[in-house]
């Protein structure tokens, strides 16, 4: 049974993700969770959706207590492409160990797996959520921990809570920044307010033409058809 103090901490954590709306937000928990199970570190993915070209051109990465160079190494050598823990992510909900992965996946990612415990990231547990149902994203949270440094109750809360922290990502516009060019941007929002593309041009200074132009380039990236799937898949992902 919890100690009270720590039945306390453990509620307050839950609330904290149920109602962040921000990367500070995501710190706190971040501190949180560090205090209560003694991990050394988080590590926060999303993308469109876990389709080769979104996971390289649209995945975003966060991370807390790790080795400001592993980010960059992960993004430079396309290591999404091959990482066996995000490959485990992709067939399961449930909470799972990196070792586990290692076995099912490690095969030809052994580069990969000898990077990342150089960085100090050898052992983990994550959980992932393939495409949500409200946004259509992928995302994914892991922590990073020294065995020698849990014991079983340390376990069995970091593998409760870590759930938690990933339904934070899956939100419409949480930790999710779009992949349209600021003009682009302005010409979803300017027609979200139910502007004509005539409008549209006459405020931003630019001709009909380009105005349309940008909108056949906005549906290519959002992967729809219609002004009004683009400002509606726009609001979903918190563009607009």
């Amino acid at each position: 049974m919890l100690a009270a103090e720590t039945l306390q901490k453990t509620i307050d954590f839950t609330n904290a993700c149920l109602f962040a709306k921000n990367e500070k937000d995501l710190e706190d928990i971040w501190l949180s969770l560090q205090e209560l199970c003694n991990i050394d570190g988080l590590l926060l993915f999303v993308s469109d959706s876990t389709a080769v070209d979104d996971l390289e051109s649209t995945l975003i990465v966060r991370s807390f207590g790790i080795n400001d160079a592993w980010h960059d190494i992960y993004v430079a050598r396309q290591y999404a492409l091959i990482d066996p823990v995000k490959k485990m992510a992709m067939e399961t909900d449930e909470v799972f160990s990196w070792d586990s992965a290692f076995k099912r996946y490690g095969e030809g990612a052994e580069e990969f797996i000898d990077t990342s415990a150089d960085l100090g990231l050898k052992e983990g547990y994550t959980v992932g959520t393939i495409s949500s149902d409200v946004t259509g994203i992928a995302c994914s949270a892991s922590v990073i921990f020294n065995s020698k440094n849990l014991n079983e109750g340390d376990h069995a809360m970091v593998k409760s809570l870590l759930p938690h922290v990933n339904s934070v990502l899956a939100r419409p516009g949480f930790l999710k920044s779009s992949n349209l060019t600021e003009k682009q941007i302005e010409v979803l929002k300017w027609a979200s307010k139910n502007k004509s593309y005539w409008e549209v041009g006459t405020i931003m200074g630019i001709s009909e033409r380009t105005v349309k132009f940008h909108f056949k380039n906005i549906f290519r990236k959002l992967g729809v058809s219609s002004r009004g799937e683009a400002i509606l898949k726009g609001k979903i992902k918190g563009i607009v």
